[in-house]
């Protein structure tokens, strides 16, 4: 029985809202009331909240699952009165229980599902939120396993959904060269299905895994060529990520002056937007960190100054100009961690 100081799922979107926009990966929330949830097959992440994946009855494959007494999880104290929490899915179940810290079998991924094994909901609302954002980022980079089953499905679009937020804590857990052949692979379904989205965020993404891999600058400057046309198609933020990535690679490889400028114009229509990502904003700080180092203070302010003011036709005409082959220094300055943990985001 859950605790009478009951945590609400609408009060935990707040932390949910955080990850999805720093995954580009919508969460569902999911509380049942009987402690069994089915897992559902889509592009999006589903947490179940203190369930378990429904339970076949017809073959009664899982038995009754008992509750067991767990008074600390991730490193917290449990409140008084919290439920039991759930034993694992025995061995019949696809999918990967995790532990915390201690051996405790807390969480199960399953395809797109999380599910929460302990008492969360019962939990007064700021642990309940810390308690959510830890499950998280302990389920975050196992979304391989996820991956792999999907790719058995031999369904692409499922791939592609899961696969974008897989890359991401990849590079953060430090595997690149994992994230740059799943990258690789996410590109080649993308350019086979037609999905121009996704293509579009592979080849951003390979830009950047290129000069941290200390691959050829030419290499980089290539996927970013053919990342901007796919970008101008879309929104404003878009295009204006799209340039800012743009001007990180050129300045990584030596091309200052045009940096300069389409780091100008994409800071300027971010001022526009009144919105700017937390990754986004420690890329252009890494960038102009690196374009500082070698322009003067009249230098900089003349080059700024006519990004700023450039027409946005311009602007890409000079972004597609630079990333044109022949135009590199093939010396590559690496960078400062330019993405943020999703443990990062702004709390409530």
């Amino acid at each position: 029985m859950i605790a009478p100081r009951t945590t609400l799922p609408g009060t935990l979107e707040a932390v949910t809202r955080d990850y999805t926009k720093a995954l580009g990966l919508p969460i569902l929330l999911h509380h049942p009331p009987r402690g069994y949830s089915r897992r559902r097959l889509d592009r999006q992440l589903h947490v179940h909240l203190y369930a378990l994946p429904l339970r076949p009855l017809w073959l009664d494959l899982w038995s009754k699952t008992s509750a067991a007494r767990l008074p600390v999880v991730l490193g917290h104290r449990l409140a008084e009165g919290t439920g039991g929490a759930y034993a694992p899915p025995g061995r019949l179940a696809r999918g990967v229980s995790l532990t915390d810290e201690d051996g405790r079998a807390v969480l199960h991924l399953l395809f797109n599902n999380v599910y929460i094994l302990f008492d969360l909901v019962g939990q007064p609302e700021p642990l309940a939120r810390l308690l959510l954002r830890k499950s998280l980022d302990l389920a975050l980079p196992h979304l391989e396993a996820s991956f792999a089953l999907f790719s058995e499905l031999g369904d692409d679009d499922l791939v592609l959904g899961v696969g974008w937020p897989l890359v991401w804590t990849l590079e953060e857990s430090g595997r690149r060269e994992r994230a740059w052949d799943v990258r690789h692979d996410l590109l080649r379904r993308a350019w086979e299905t037609g999905n121009t989205a996704a293509q579009m965020r592979m080849l951003g993404g390979l830009a950047i895994n290129a000069l941290d891999l200390g691959m050829p600058a030419r290499e980089a400057l290539s996927f970013v060529h053919d990342h901007l046309p796919l970008a101008l198609g879309e929104n404003r933020e878009t295009i204006a990520i799209a340039l800012s990535r743009c001007a990180h690679v050129l300045a990584r490889t030596g091309n200052i002056d045009p940096a300069t400028q389409i780091l100008a114009r994409a800071e300027a229509l971010f001022d526009e937007l009144e919105d700017m990502e937390r990754w986004v904003r420690a890329m252009n700080e890494d960038t102009l960190s690196l374009i500082r180092g070698h322009l003067d203070n009249a230098a900089f302010a003349e080059a700024y100054t006519r990004g700023r003011a450039m027409p946005l036709n311009g602007v890409i005409e000079l972004a597609m100009e630079a990333t044109s082959s022949g135009s590199s220094d093939e010396s590559v300055v690496p960078a400062r961690q330019t993405q943020v943990k999703a443990t990062e985001a702004p709390r409530e």
